[in-house]
């Protein structure tokens, strides 16, 4: 366990698109246990994805209050997750060249 809302990790993976969680408590009576014991009061889950393929998952929590993620937070993450998804895929491919090398 990475410490991470295993359900909702899953859920992003397999569709590949962001989930928000505006009020965890209702994540938590929905049975993704991880929120249970959570401080957050509200998450958003955005997958890193470049060519179709999910390099990377962004985890934001709100301590402060529920429906924290406005719609401009979200834009601005699909921007960012965007250039972090090339970022992070261009590293991958790096970093294998590299042990082809040795």
């Amino acid at each position: 366990n990475l410490g991470l809302p295993a359900t909702l990790v899953e859920r992003a993976r397999l569709e590949r698109k962001r989930i928000v969680v505006p009020d965890v408590r209702q994540a938590a009576a929905a049975g993704e246990g991880f929120y249970a014991q959570s401080e957050a009061k509200s998450a958003i889950l955005q997958p890193l994805v470049h060519n179709d393929k999910m390099v990377g998952l962004f985890l934001l929590e709100n301590t402060e209050r529920a429906n924290a993620f406005t719609a401009d937070a979200e834009v601005f993450l699909d921007l960012f997750s965007g250039g972090a998804a090339i970022s992070v895929e261009k590293a991958l491919l790096y970093a294998d060249l590299e042990a082809q090398v040795e």
